[in-house]
């Protein structure tokens, strides 16, 4: 799983970004506060011992990128710690990171393409804005990486400052990418925004937020750093739930709503009416008559149009917006489709900050929850497989709706039995060949032939009901406000299974436990943070191919 997946968009320098944001797991965070900002740390990390006793501290970290459409992301994906005292010290009232130490980081990633390096290190006080000595030193020190490196890797240097601001409670962040690709000296971006994602060692599987976006000395508003500083009036309930920071930290957060049919085109309007900064919907389908029954917001004039899904859902989320400066973006295209550049839609999701799937291929899950633990973006996945008992006429069993979330320190959605690799007849081996190659010759889309009405009526699709679509959507959105704002304990980790045969709501468990971790053989823990270079196994999507004969 280490080639770079080519229906990623083309990497490009930093500077041309619209957004440029780091993202770190909660345990890396903890490693580097252990280094840097020991008070604040849950841990005492290897090495941390050799860090000077006063005035500032220095690590060497590793790096590896995420690349969207618009918004760049470096990860910190690990921390080198220092081996003696030496490695870091202090002489002449400077910072010194010893040549030993420095040699050992790099030779550490020499031969794995995906990595580069980043420096951090303290600031007394409360500011992390970098000083003339820093913004002299870092380049200098960097450019000799990228010379035995290479200048295509990503090179940084990050600052974290001593004391907390006090609207957040965080101490202050900067952080600086340095781009050799153009020579020297090397352009610089700073970061509007650091993405913690995970729960401390204190709050595994309990209160959140999983996700958090602290600002940087550089911060800015919206989705595009950590979000706007207080609610609107059209807020004020909301803020008797979870205050000025909860909202706050709603209006910084990007959602992507993969699949605007039944539980999409609800979630459109929720997540718009919720209050957050932005949200982009991703669907290939287009409107028709059949989903009149489920689709919400959609109107018959709407229907005989065949508009877009995803664009229906945009306009939706525009008219219910609550938070200012709301931006929604609609793709018409598939998350799998990896053949045809203008179709495919990894690059849009790699511009969030969550994603919302309503997609019930085991194809598409399956390569949102590679994206999830690679790029750092966590993802609530939700639907409902309704069946009937022929002979009784009512729902069988085996009917049920589930809600699952994935992302580092959680099961995967492959071992909370969200997807499946499967055969012929399931699974993603089903998903990924042509219609009429699949055992069951048929399927959600299905090649029309001459003749067949243009209203989905001959269409082959699953049962579906716009009472149990309202229900799994607010359960997806119930844990998107433990993920963001960590109203709610123990709801945003396993897979929640509802059988409406017998109105039973029950978690999915092993031994008897909730089942909250994957399993030991499972590979996701070896991809967390790589980026770019995590093979997300993308194709040719022939779903895409039916609905929009036009796609080569």
């Amino acid at each position: 799983m280490s080639g770079r997946d080519d229906a990623l968009p083309e990497l490009y320098p930093v500077r041309e970004a619209e957004e440029f944001h780091v993202a770190i797991t909660q345990d890396v965070k903890q490693t580097l506060y252990g280094h840097l900002r020991p008070e604040y740390a849950d841990r005492e990390p290897e090495g941390s011992e050799h860090q000077p006793d006063r005035y500032e501290q220095g690590v060497i970290a590793t790096l590896t990128r995420s690349t969207g459409d618009s918004r760049v992301t470096y990860i910190v994906e690990d921390v080198i710690p220092p081996e003696t005292d030496d490695d870091v010290h202090i002489r002449d009232g400077s910072l010194k990171l010893s040549p030993a130490y420095r040699a050992r980081a790099k030779e550490g990633i020499e031969h794995d393409p995906r990595k580069g390096i980043a420096y951090f290190h303290s600031h007394p006080g409360w500011s992390a804005y970098p000083s003339k000595p820093d913004l002299e030193a870092d380049p200098m020190r960097l450019e000799s990486d990228a010379e035995l490196l290479g200048a295509d890797r990503p090179f940084g240097a990050g600052i974290i400052a001593s004391r907390p601001r006090r609207e957040t409670g965080e101490p202050e962040w900067s952080f600086r990418a340095y781009d050799f690709t153009g020579g020297t000296p090397p352009e610089r971006t700073d970061a509007t925004a650091i993405r913690v994602l995970g729960a401390s060692l204190v709050e595994r599987v309990r209160d959140g937020p999983y996700l958090e976006k602290l600002s940087t000395a550089f911060s800015a508003q919206g989705p595009a750093g950590p979000g706007l500083g207080t609610g609107t009036v059209a807020h004020d309930s909301t803020l008797e739930l979870w205050g000025e920071r909860g909202q706050a930290r709603l209006s910084g957060i990007r959602v992507a709503v993969v699949g605007c049919g039944g539980v999409g085109s609800l979630l459109a309007e929720q997540v718009a009416r919720l209050g957050v900064g932005g949200a982009v919907f991703v669907d290939f389908d287009h409107l028709k008559e059949a989903n009149l029954n489920r689709a919400y917001g959609a109107s018959p004039e709407d229907a005989r149009s065949n508009v877009r899904k995803s664009e229906l859902a945009r306009e939706i989320a525009e008219k219910a917006a609550t938070a200012p400066g709301f931006q929604a973006r609609a793709v018409h295209g598939s998350v799998v489709e990896r053949g045809n550049d203008d179709y495919s839609a990894l690059g849009a999701l790699l511009d969030c900050d969550v994603i919302l799937n309503a997609a019930d291929p085991h194809w598409v899950q399956k390569v949102i929850d590679r994206l999830a633990y690679a790029h750092l973006i966590p993802v609530i996945s939700g639907g409902t497989h309704l069946r009937v008992d022929e002979e009784t006429d009512e729902l069988a069993s085996g009917a049920r709706s589930t809600v699952e979330t994935a992302g580092p320190d959680l099961a995967c959605l492959h071992c909370l039995e969200a997807w499946k690799q499967g055969d012929r007849s399931s699974g993603v081996v089903r998903d990924r060949q042509p219609p009429r190659d699949r055992a069951d010759n048929g399927g959600l889309y299905v090649q029309r032939e001459p003749g067949e009405a243009d209203d989905g009526s001959d269409e082959l699709r699953d049962p579906s009901v716009v009472t149990t679509n309202g229900m799994v959507a607010s359960l997806m959105m119930e844990r998107l406000h433990a993920l963001i704002v960590g109203t709610s304990t123990s709801t945003f980790a396993g897979r929640q299974i509802y059988r409406p045969s017998t109105g039973e709501m029950k978690w999915l468990t092993t031994d008897g436990d909730r089942r909250t971790r994957c399993k030991e053989d499972c590979e996701k823990a070896r991809t967390v943070g790589l980026g770019d270079y995590v093979d997300l196994d993308t194709g040719e999507d022939h779903d895409l191919r039916v609905e929009n004969p036009d796609v080569r």
